[in-house]
């Protein structure tokens, strides 16, 4: 599995349409296909997005090389970013904590601490 920039074509192949606002991310793609995308959607407010196959679980180090690269891109931002967990995935909240977004007081909103 390679981790590369991702383009707006990759957010076409996974979610079947473009993103109304700019992101910056990053794509998983293995043997041509691509299997993920993470990043920041640069709505008001920016909103965290990830949208994996179940294939990219069988590469957990490539899954940690890519949470540090949005770390840093959640990092760089000097506005809180959201994220909400998918409620069809059991383990979401506790990855959402487990990578450093903390809950809000709105239920299932998450933000991303500023620095």
């Amino acid at each position: 599995m390679e981790i590369r920039p991702m383009r707006q074509n990759d957010l076409v192949e996974q979610y079947g349409f473009g993103f109304p606002f700019t992101v910056r991310g990053i794509t998983a793609e293995h043997e041509g296909r691509i299997i993920g995308v993470a990043g920041i959607m640069f709505s008001n407010p920016p909103q965290c997005f990830s949208k994996l196959d179940e294939e990219v679980k069988n590469h957990p180090r490539k899954i940690v090389v890519a949470m540090k690269v949005i770390r840093k891109l959640l990092n760089s931002q000097s506005v809180p970013v959201y994220a909400s967990p998918d409620e069809d995935e059991p383990t979401a909240n506790g990855f959402l904590k487990h990578v450093g977004f903390e809950e809000t007081e709105v239920e299932g909103v998450w933000s991303w601490p500023t620095q």
